[in-house]
């Protein structure tokens, strides 16, 4: 009986994580983690009653061509990757604060789920918008599917800090874009159609935010719902070039004046940034997120002067075009190396 009792003692040990002092950071930061989005959430700690929202002005949809933009993919809740994704581009020092100037950068939205550290990205990428407008630099974010679902309530877990109105939506996803429009490239997580162009761009964006800000009921707009919305399309993302609808894409960028391509996050292209309908369509989710593929981190760089460049981590691209196991290439765009410094390729007008 005595013998039975100890084995059970063991067991018991054996199955309990013991507080250690090698442990004891991760156990710690994994507790502040959760009882602060439970606080936000107000399921700790009452919450106040907010005040009317005020009249916002309007959020900017279109802007002119910076000297130098930059375009991140999705994030999915993987922080080391995406301040992996930031440096790459020259965008943060080693104490990860701005250091790009007056560069613009687009981050193409679904920063939430997959990973478990979004609210830390928010809180990191909100950090970073204020740095960058004192350099007369910018980061914009826009809402990828993954931050509408999120607010709808598709995950009961998330209601509470997410609903329209919500304390986390209020503060970090109430100022997104939906649709962006900077010199000649038009930014959309999952793609436009001639009826949202139709419909407004402006429009668009300011009731996706008054939704947030729980002006607009708890369902979310129709554009952002379905497999044709803007946040949900694939009919230019396909990692198979021929599979995607080129003429309707030209189309569509004939509506929007200036408008040269559609760059696009949502669907995962494994063989890195890509361009295709003669580089109409760029698509820049390379699955970074441990979460999703771990991808190797990758961003897209548009000079004013030379056009695309790709900026990536992957080791085995060293030379000038980027080179594919089936013989494919980039085509287009050119590719910047940074290791040993960057190191700049000819690029295709």
């Amino acid at each position: 009986m005595e013998d039975k009792n100890k084995q059970e003692q063991k067991l018991k040990q054996s199955s309990t994580p013991s507080l250690t002092c090698e442990n004891l950071p991760s156990l710690l930061s994994s507790f502040v983690d959760t009882f602060v989005d439970f606080s936000v959430s107000g399921l700790f700690l009452p919450q106040q009653q907010q005040p009317e929202p005020q009249k916002q002005k309007p959020l900017q949809t279109h802007y002119p061509s910076p000297d130098r933009l930059v375009a991140i993919g999705d994030l999915h809740g993987d922080l080391d990757k995406s301040k992996q994704a930031f440096r790459l581009a020259g965008l943060i020092d080693g104490s990860d604060r701005w250091c790009g100037g007056s560069t613009t950068v687009v981050q193409i939205g679904d920063v939430l789920d997959r990973g478990g550290e979004e609210l830390k990205i928010l809180y990191f990428l909100e950090k970073l918008k204020r740095e960058a407008v004192k350099c007369g630099g910018q980061l914009i974010t826009l809402h990828g599917n993954h931050e509408i679902m999120n607010v709808e309530g598709d995950f009961r877990s998330r209601i509470a800090a997410l609903r329209p109105d919500g304390p986390i939506a209020r503060r970090f996803l109430a100022n997104n874009v939906t649709v962006l429009v900077v010199g000649d490239s038009v930014f959309v997580h999952g793609g436009l159609l001639d009826k949202h162009v139709d419909y407004g761009l402006e429009k668009i964006n300011e009731e996706v935010r008054d939704w947030i800000n729980g002006l607009m009921g708890r369902r979310a707009p129709a554009y952002c719902k379905g497999r044709n919305a803007v946040v949900w399309l694939r009919k230019f993302s396909d990692e198979l070039a021929k599979n995607c609808d080129c003429s309707l894409l030209e189309h569509v960028l004939a509506t929007i004046p200036g408008a040269k391509r559609m760059i696009m996050g949502h669907t995962i292209q494994e063989i890195g940034i890509n361009g295709a309908c003669d580089n109409r369509a760029i698509r820049i989710d390379v699955g970074m997120s441990k979460g999703c593929i771990n991808g190797l981190p990758e961003v897209l760089e548009i000079n004013r002067n030379s056009g695309l460049r790709v900026l990536t981590s992957n080791p085995l691209y060293q030379n000038q075009t980027k080179s594919y196991a089936d013989g494919g290439r980039k085509d287009s765009l050119g590719l910047l190396m940074p290791e040993h410094g960057p190191k700049q390729v000819e690029v295709k007008a």
